[in-house]
């Protein structure tokens, strides 16, 4: 028995909606297992909630007290947890390691009313070249005025669930850093400086790797003529050509400020204007009120010779926000850094002191790796990586299809 038109598409749509819902259960699956075993908070792996202010900073409910430790860290085993730091910190730290897995400073549940400065890459930090790794988990960098400075800069810096806000650049880096759930915010100017959530003006190589975060550029109060944002994510290549880096399922909120949301790093009329070995997969472009993220396009340049472009999409539709461009996933040389597994953790109740970084955890905080004594990447489970691809899938089709 043959149906009829009007039977066809009530069944089309009927299998349509059981697609949709099937779809949304799985993801609740996907979603609720890797907030089980992966320690990632389930909000925060779902499209329409990304990262943003109530879900990122010193946790809900958490008691922070006044910092009296050092503004200027000179010593590595220095532990700031549950405090609130009132002015800018400067590390002159170092171990010598390049990894979240060995810490020299830490910083978790805290609130810094200033800056960080990690210094740049070749800065000659206790006899290593440059300072650090800062490890910043669950905290927030709030710099209180207008000055022409990134909340955090320069190297050797890692990041989760931390919500940066109030200068000009929210995150900059010249190498060795990874942000990962986070909010970064630009939304102060000063001078005639361009504004960026997240600026590298060359990163010499070194791996910068951005997982899973909202970029922001939307100052508040006056612009001054020439100024205002360049991008929520700038990758220029001003003093070194922007290499070895990774941008996979961010969020890019549409933004009146911007001509363009994304700086790719392949910009000819730079001085490098040639990035390699980019890997841009799996990101969220806002269309926003101009229908393009930013006031002229989504992203200012991008060229496959550069390296990977894969599932970067509208937030509407799903479509690829390059519709001219032919994604070539796969195609790129892999980075040297690949892992997003949660750093070191401190034992619950650390005081600031130079002592020893804590190995173990009494915390609700993502437990360490096996190891804090390599810079070796900590190996991700297959298992935990496929899910994560399947949940990302998930999202997309959601988005495309209203859910």
């Amino acid at each position: 028995m043959s149906l009829t038109t009007s039977s066809r598409r009530k069944y089309a749509t009927a299998v349509l909606a059981a697609v949709a819902a099937l779809a949304v259960a799985i993801s609740g699956f996907v979603v609720g297992y890797l907030a089980h075993h992966d320690g990632t908070n389930s909000f925060q792996n779902t499209a329409a909630t990304y990262p943003n202010p109530s879900n990122t900073g010193v946790p809900s409910g958490r008691a922070i007290t006044a910092y009296v430790g050092p503004m200027t860290i000179r010593t590595c085993g220095v532990v700031i947890d549950s405090k609130i730091v009132t002015g800018d910190l400067t590390i002159l730290a170092s171990n010598g390691t390049h990894s979240a897995s060995t810490p020299c400073i830490t910083i978790r549940n805290s609130r810094v009313k200033g800056i960080i400065d990690d210094k740049w890459t070749s800065y000659s930090c206790a006899g290593f070249s440059g300072c650090g790794p800062v490890v910043i988990i669950d905290s927030e960098i709030a710099n209180p005025t207008a000055r022409d400075v990134a909340a955090i800069s320069d190297t050797n810096y890692y990041m989760w669930r931390t919500y940066v806000h109030g200068a000009r650049s929210g995150g900059q880096c010249d190498g060795y850093c990874e942000v990962h759930d986070s909010y970064l915010l630009a939304d102060t100017e000063s001078g005639n400086a361009h504004m960026d959530a997240f600026i590298t003006n060359g990163n010499y190589g070194a791996p910068i790797v951005l997982e899973h975060n909202t970029f922001l550029c939307a100052p508040t109060g006056a612009v001054p003529n020439g100024a205002g944002c360049a991008a929520n994510v700038g990758l220029f290549g001003d003093f070194s050509a922007v290499t070895n880096t990774t941008v996979t399922n961010n969020l890019f909120r549409a933004t009146d400020d911007a001509y363009y949301c994304l700086h790719s790093g392949y910009e000819p009329g730079k001085p490098y204007p040639n990035g390699g070995r980019l890997t841009f997969t799996g990101n969220i472009f806002e269309r926003g009120s101009s229908g393009k993220c930013g006031g002229a396009n989504p992203v200012f340049n991008w060229n496959n010779s550069a390296g990977t472009w894969c599932n970067n999409v509208w937030d509407t539709d799903g479509s690829n926000v390059l519709p001219g461009n032919t994604d070539n996933c796969g195609s790129a040389p892999p980075t040297t850094v690949t892992t997003t597994t949660r750093p070191v953790t401190a034992t619950s109740g650390s005081t600031p002191s130079s002592v020893p970084a804590p190995t173990t955890t009494t915390t609700n905080a993502p437990p360490p790796p096996t190891t804090t004594t390599t810079t070796t990447a900590p190996v991700v489970d297959a298992n935990l990586t496929e899910l994560r691809r399947i949940r990302d899938s998930l999202n997309r089709y959601l988005i495309a299809h209203g859910g």
